[in-house]
């Protein structure tokens, strides 16, 4: 599969190397490394995968005496996810911790625990969805997707397929992915400009829409020699400054000739995390670290099926690393320093 992307654009780069930049069309490269990640996300077809993310919200700020104002939130999430596209089939098994220290109020320390599994299954439209938050019972629902009530729950789901334009994963990531990918590749090729240093290539993408909170460029960084997208910067000018609204970075590996992230991070300014009645704003980071299981090989039929999970227990079996075997992104109790 790498060595067919890599033939999309070899004669583009080729000819960067060999041509002016001026002689080069940069249009047809940018476009070509677009649709060769999203061919790359095509391969996926059925995978198992578990996820450790961290993710930070520091929205405190010191004070002229010296004291700090504000508060710090925390989360670690531990999340597995099986999928067979060509069923219409994924599950997601999740287990958060979350923590806010609100200085305001002395440093006092809140925590939330969370457990959920969500079973898509899109050939039937059918969702299952089991969840349990702070040591309250377990709940269980289900329903048809093609429900207006169905939409808010599909934020407990994941696909990785469009985490590279998107940012995030949730569940409709690929199809995003896929829209801005023929958005972009409709716009005129003044929009673009490509760049080269070594084994990276730059595409630039210029938006038409401008103002604060609106990227004016997109900057999507790819390695040349397989094609894969492996960092994103997102701008937006005001009062003649720069500003960075969007950075991630992310690393691949491959299997079987498909490339699979292994490791990605990611910050935000300005973001906001509702945590009950009170919301942490300020810079947003991340990373996520990836355990993969199998990709386009058989996945046991029994992980997309919910009807044995009847406890939390029944859940941390599925997203816990060390009973999984996904010892790579093994972690102590998170958040023991936090307030310190």
């Amino acid at each position: 599969m790498i060595q067919q992307l890599v033939g999309i654009v070899l004669s583009l780069l080729v000819a960067s190397m060999t041509q002016d930049v001026g002689e080069i069309d940069q249009f047809q490269e940018a476009v070509s490394y677009f649709e060769a990640a999203v061919a790359n996300s095509e391969a996926w077809k059925s995978g198992d995968v578990i996820a450790k993310t961290s993710q930070t919200c520091d929205g405190t700020r010191e004070l002229p005496t010296g004291e700090i104002s504000g508060n710090f939130y925390q989360k670690t999430s531990h999340e597995r996810t099986a999928f067979n596209y060509a069923e219409g089939l994924s599950v997601t098994y999740r287990h958060n911790i979350e923590e806010l220290v609100d200085f305001d109020l002395g440093g006092i320390n809140e925590t939330k625990t969370s457990w959920s599994a969500l079973l898509i299954d899109q050939k039937n439209d059918r969702y299952s969805l089991i969840y349990s938050g702070n040591g309250r019972r377990v709940s269980k629902e289900k329903g048809k997707l093609s429900q207006p009530a169905a939409k808010p729950l599909l934020k407990f789901g994941l696909d990785y397929r469009g985490l590279w334009r998107v940012g995030d994963a949730p569940v409709d990531s690929f199809q995003t992915s896929k829209k801005i990918v023929a958005a972009v590749s409709g716009r005129s090729p003044d929009a673009f400009s490509v760049s080269h240093k070594k084994s990276k290539t730059l595409v630039a993408f210029r938006s038409k829409v401008r103002g604060p909170g609106f990227p004016a460029t997109t900057t999507t960084t790819f390695d040349s020699r397989t094609l894969a997208p492996i960092a994103l910067k997102a701008k937006y000018s005001a009062l003649r400054q720069e500003h960075t609204v969007l950075d991630w970075s992310l690393r691949w590996r491959e299997i079987d000739g498909v490339l699979v992230p292994s490791f990605f991070q990611r910050e935000r300014q300005n973001a906001k995390i509702s945590f009950g009645t009170k919301v942490a704003s300020g810079l947003l980071q991340s990373d996520s670290k990836f355990h993969w299981f199998s990709l386009n090989a058989d996945v046991d039929s029994s992980i997309f099926d919910l009807s044995r999970i009847s406890s939390v227990e029944d859940i941390l079996k599925f997203t816990d690393p060390v009973a999984t075997g996904a010892k790579s992104i093994a972690i102590d109790t998170p958040h023991e320093n936090l307030a310190k």
